[in-house]
């Protein structure tokens, strides 16, 4: 089937996979799952006209969608996908797990080679911010 809606490639952790919150107090154990199409990607581009492939997973890190010949990435046929863009919201589990700055930069770099191989070099890609916290340690800190 072919539409005149703009398609994009979206990949990330948890929070955009759809695990995005807890259920009572036990976050390390409970996380409460939601439904991909109400996913915070899958509204946006209900919102705005879009067509999404969201490949997002939970638990990963940067570092995980850095390695491109790992499954994560055959789960669909990117290339069949004739993608507009890209959105990248991967970084939630390097900052929660304290990985470097330099670290994090070298992982997205890889990434988005990944992206500009199977997209094309001239189509757009977009990095999501880390979502903020009430954290006022150093963490804070380093996130911003």
């Amino acid at each position: 089937m072919t539409s005149r809606k703009k398609a994009f490639l979206w990949l990330g952790d948890s929070i955009s996979e759809s695990a995005t919150g807890v259920v009572g107090t036990s976050y390390p154990t409970t996380c409460r799952p939601c439904s991909i199409q109400d996913s915070y990607p899958a509204r946006w581009a209900r919102a705005n006209g879009f067509l999404l492939q969201n490949i997002a997973q939970s638990n990963l890190y940067a570092r995980d969608w850095a390695v491109t010949s790992a499954d994560r990435w055959n789960r669909t046929d990117l290339a069949a996908g004739k993608f507009d863009g890209a959105f990248i919201a991967a970084g939630s589990n390097d900052y929660a797990n304290n990985r470097s700055l330099a670290q994090y930069q070298a992982d997205v770099a890889t990434i988005i080679s990944k992206i500009r191989d199977t997209i094309g070099a001239d189509k757009p890609i977009y990095l999501v911010d880390i979502m903020p916290t009430t954290d006022a340690s150093i963490r804070e800190s380093l996130r911003t």
